[in-house]
């Protein structure tokens, strides 16, 4: 689901730019993004269980888009889910299904428009479909990795370690992981909306929040690890962290005015969120190993740390069970990274066509 009415709230930072500002370049892509629009020039194949190239040539297009500008394209795939989104994950599943169901029965009816519009709702990109893009970009030589977890902490961090100039995507949230130059809403000429993370002091309700802040804020409107307090937007959300700096200051306010319904668990609720857009698993290309998006600090560290930042200390125990596993098998990350084996199942991965 995202974070509900980010991109609206960063309206005055957006600039519109053009790949040629990023001629000679690096520039790390959502894959997945561009997947779920390249599906629906296959969606008739797909519901027939016919081999296509056609989501294929989709990216085939864009990549050239951006090697006519010399940029240099880094694809992330996105890999196994997180804990934390199980519920999520469920809520999509069947969601799929029931859009399956409605497509054969609108196909019986000789509905076909119905029938194609509900199909597309039920498609499970999985990993074969992603396979057959990374068979064309390894016999291209075009760099990509497929994230031990989500995309957004694997893209934030190729740009982190300097790997890539800035990164493309739909998902706004990624400026919450880290993110410091997104570029969304590309389209066939080029063209793109910036947005930079430098750029948030020139917005009111933003500029005093650090790290820990944002993501209280999204924690209480709502994001893709914790579905928000209802009737909290994010502008209601941005004005009572900016009054109230931290959890909790802020959880003895709205349980003292009694107006939403804050969970009892709220606190250990919104570590979770915060975890997961700070720590999660991600994968090093350079050492071949798998680390974190930040460092976690040590146990000896998190008792020193003076959270200047009105940080809480490290609750080791829900922070791993929230972040991803980490396999005894180091190569196993390794052989999920490169897309020899699925993320889910750990069994060799083949294309889908």
């Amino acid at each position: 689901m995202g974070i509900s009415g980010l991109l609206p709230c960063l309206k005055p930072i957006q600039k519109n730019s053009h790949l040629n500002a990023y001629a000679n370049k690096s520039i790390a892509i959502d894959a997945y993004s561009w997947l779920h629009k390249a599906i629906i020039s296959s969606n008739l194949e797909i519901y027939h269980n016919k081999s296509t190239n056609k989501y294929l040539n989709y990216f085939i297009k864009k990549l050239n888009l951006l090697a006519h500008f010399n940029i240099s394209p880094y694809l992330v795939f996105d890999g196994d889910y997180l804990p934390t989104k199980a519920s999520t994950e469920s809520s999509r599943s069947q969601s799929r299904l029931k859009n399956k169901q409605l497509a054969d029965a609108y196909f019986q009816q000789a509905n076909y428009k119905k029938a194609l519009d509900a199909h597309l709702k039920s498609i499970d990109i999985s990993p074969p479909f992603a396979k057959t893009i990374i068979d064309y970009l390894k016999a291209n030589n075009i760099k990509y990795i497929v994230a031990p977890y989500e995309a957004d902490s694997q893209l934030v961090y190729l740009e982190k370690s300097g790997l890539v100039d800035a990164v493309i995507s739909e998902d706004s949230d990624l400026l919450i992981f880290g993110c410091k130059t997104l570029l969304t809403k590309l389209n066939d000429s080029g063209h793109f909306i910036e947005i930079s993370s430098s750029d948030f002091t020139k917005i009111p309700s933003f500029s005093s929040l650090n790290h820990y802040q944002l993501k209280l804020v999204v924690s209480l409107c709502g994001c893709d690890y914790y579905k928000g307090i209802p009737n909290i937007g994010l502008k209601t959300s941005l004005s009572l962290v900016k009054k109230y700096s931290n959890l909790k200051k802020l959880l003895l306010f709205l349980r003292f005015q009694n107006k939403f319904k804050i969970p009892s668990n709220f606190d250990q609720i919104f570590l979770k969120v915060y975890y997961c857009f700070t720590y999660q698993r991600v994968f090093d290309p350079i050492t071949s190993k798998i680390t974190t998006l930040n460092p976690i600090p040590s146990q000896q560290d998190n008792q020193q740390n003076n959270y200047q930042d009105n940080e809480t200390p490290i609750d080791y125990n829900i922070l791993y069970s929230c972040i991803g596993k980490k396999y005894d098998d180091q190569n196993l990350h390794y052989l999920v990274s490169i897309g020899e084996i699925d993320p889910f199942t750990h069994k060799k991965l083949i294309s889908r066509e």
